[in-house]
């Protein structure tokens, strides 16, 4: 029982990463607090001398605050925690008791403000017990069944186009990647590179010795990705498939989808190259056309 609790918790997850996404999702946070609020009207909200309207947008307004200013600050100042590739059920779970548990505690100061009581360990205690507690069962039933439901469709998706993979043909012509530092840079067969992941300032170039060969070498060049992308437009199988990696495509001999997305299999290589879910149809059209 422990161990398959264990193993669900562990299941990828997909973990949100754009600005504007994060503020959609702070602003439904927000709107669903108001509008439970004056729906349901607890702790006897509407007794107070304010306007129920405004004080409901007020706990709201406060809500969707400290959500977007959260999962838009805690990500940059750990980075190497707040990335997908990390993420799991667990860890969501996790960071949505952390998000409405800062929620319980705003509220409880807006509360202290509004109601002119004394802010301490009781209020804040009262405010956690109705935030938390009460929202842990929902919050644990949404996150795994919204991974249940994730999961399946990458899951049977993957396979629709394992059924259609048209692997490309290669090409001989001849591609340079740049570096920034001056007499630095990569000369190899478009057929020889197989992917390009970033690291901080760098990429990281790995190719195979020969057409044909199973070993790879990386070459670390100070450059960007962007820049990479750019250098290497003209050529159709090599594509961006997320906002860390270039693959290129003549490599893909296998497809596979968890909740976080599609991941690409390599023929020479045990990296699972992650496709950014922007990216779906994209790198689907180009795979199976």
């Amino acid at each position: 029982m422990i161990s398959k609790l264990k193993s669900k918790l562990q299941r990828p997850y997909p973990y949100e990463q754009e600005t504007a996404n994060i503020f959609k999702m702070s602003v439904v946070y927000g709107l669903f607090v108001a509008f439970f609020l004056y729906a349901f009207r607890p702790f006897g909200i509407e007794s107070g001398p304010y306007n129920l309207l405004l004080i409901c947008l007020a706990y709201g307004g406060v809500t969707t605050a400290v959500v977007l200013a959260l999962n838009t600050t805690i990500g940059y100042i750990f980075p190497k925690q707040f990335v997908e590739e990390k993420w799991n059920v667990g860890r969501e779970i996790f960071w949505t008791i952390v998000n409405i548990s800062l929620i319980g505690l705003a509220n409880a100061v807006l509360t202290s403000y509004l109601a002119n009581i004394s802010f301490g360990i009781r209020l804040i205690l009262y405010f956690q017990l109705y935030t938390v507690l009460l929202a842990l069962v929902p919050i644990v039933f949404m996150i795994m069944y919204n991974e249940a439901i994730h999961n399946k469709k990458y899951a049977e998706l993957s396979e629709d186009i394992n059924s259609r993979l048209s692997i490309p043909e290669n090409s001989n012509k001849h591609i340079t990647i740049s570096s920034n530092n001056d007499n630095e840079e990569l000369n190899l067969n478009a057929d020889d590179l197989v992917y390009i992941t970033s690291a901080d300032n760098y990429i990281e170039v790995y190719y195979s010795q020969s057409s044909g060969s199973d070993e790879i070498e990386m070459k670390l060049l100070r450059n960007t990705l962007k820049n990479t992308e750019d250098n290497l437009s003209g050529f159709q199988n090599i594509i961006r498939c997320h906002k860390s990696y270039i693959v290129n495509l003549d490599y893909v001999n296998n497809v596979t989808g968890n909740a976080q997305g599609y991941k690409l299999h390599l023929s020479n290589s045990d990296k699972l190259i992650p496709v950014s879910r922007k990216l779906n149809d994209f790198v689907k059209e180009k795979l199976t056309s």
